[in-house]
């Protein structure tokens, strides 16, 4: 038998019914409101959930089945959010100097600087003094008179402590000139970050 209940207040409502006993509002047909069938709404949402646990492979169902599956499944779902959040931000010293040498290659100096270390531009601006050296340091590195940085490879990474590294790199100009690199790495704010550059 259809159970009916009321759109309005959400009373149950028996069949035949023009009015709601609850809040009085007219059944039927207000504005086309229906009254809800929940016998036809539960047969559809379980006709549903069967088709979609048909296409579930056994092994996955079973996880599910009692408390211990649900328990190791949510004990697998705290691992792997701790070890993504643990691991974001943590990029290896040669991960940012590569990125940095790409971003100076692409003339994409803003985000470059972004990955150059305060106390790096610091230390340049002190010795240097104009703040326009921070953009021409960086193009220089990777763009010169006679030819542009085509090709890279970081090839060596010497750790000092775990604040400071140097990464070397391989330079290939687009003119077939071969260059040495390197990248002084340390640790701001716990992220590796340039200190200082050159390339020969």
């Amino acid at each position: 038998m259809a159970v009916n209940f009321c759109p309005n207040c959400g009373k149950q409502t028996s069949q035949g019914e023009k009015f709601c006993s609850n809040c009085g509002k007219k059944l039927g047909d207000i504005e086309g409101e229906k009254t809800i069938n929940l016998v036809n709404s539960v047969e559809s949402v379980t006709s549903k959930l069967s088709d979609i646990r048909s296409k579930i492979p056994n092994p996955i169902l079973n996880a599910f089945k009692g408390r211990k599956g649900l328990v190791t499944i949510g004990i697998g779902v705290v691992a792997f959010i701790i070890i993504l959040s643990f691991n974001l931000g943590r990029q290896s010293p040669s991960d940012v100097a590569k990125e940095f040498i790409k971003e100076t290659q692409e003339e994409n100096y803003d985000k470059a600087e972004e990955l150059w270390s305060k106390s790096g531009i610091e230390y340049m601006l002190s010795q240097l003094g104009d703040e326009r050296w921070v953009y021409q340091t960086m193009r220089n590195f990777t763009h010169r008179t006679n030819g542009d940085l085509d090709e890279f490879e970081i090839t060596k990474e010497e750790k000092y402590d775990n604040e400071s590294t140097m990464v070397y790199a391989k330079f290939i100009f687009d003119n077939g000139k071969r260059s040495d690199a390197r990248l002084q790495m340390v640790k701001e704010d716990g992220e590796w970050k340039v200190y200082a550059f050159e390339s020969e």
